[in-house]
């Protein structure tokens, strides 16, 4: 799975703005995450028309969020911008498409309907107000909750081996 850079970018412009101290212009957005205010008048015209934020015009004026940061979760903000990570619709059909000639006895759908499934429960799982939060308390609920998931369900007693997470740099 791949985050885009404008899902990346949306995430930081909505962490901005919860952090902020009432309404935060689009100056001091760009300004602070290092983007043009082209650029973040276009993401932020975009996370407006999925619904996370209004604007307010006047002397006053900026962004706010719509909801409590605490009630807008990352998995919210990924698939308003970029959609589900796994669309079902690819395999059983629509309206649009015929069903997939896999159908039947494909093996690779279960995989992606149930890493769609694990990476929307952990998204879920993590608001906003947790991105500009204790940082420390954010990394120790993400080891729990990846050490909830090797443990959980029956991978070891089907024969899975999930690897360890990599090492990451400067730890």
């Amino acid at each position: 799975m791949k985050i885009s850079t404008l899902e990346d970018q949306c995430l930081r412009c909505l962490a901005r703005i919860a952090a902020g101290d009432g309404r935060v212009t689009i100056g001091r957005i760009a300004e602070s995450e290092g983007l043009s205010v082209e650029n973040t008048a276009k993401i932020l015209g975009r996370l407006r028309e999925a619904g996370l934020i209004e604007s307010h015009r006047g002397k006053d004026g900026g962004y706010t969020l719509v909801r409590p940061a605490e009630e807008i979760s990352v998995s919210d903000v990924l698939t308003a911008i970029g959609g589900e990570l796994f669309e079902s619709e690819r395999c059983t059909g629509s309206a649009a498409v015929d069903p997939c000639i896999h159908e039947s006895c494909c093996g690779i759908r279960p995989i992606w309907a149930t890493l769609g499934d694990l990476m929307h429960a952990l998204l879920a799982s993590i608001s906003l107000a947790d991105l500009v939060g204790d940082r420390e308390r954010l990394e120790r609920r993400l080891a729990a909750a990846r050490q909830a998931m090797l443990a959980a369900g029956d991978a070891a007693d089907a024969g899975l081996r999930l690897p360890a997470a990599p090492p990451r740099a400067g730890r």
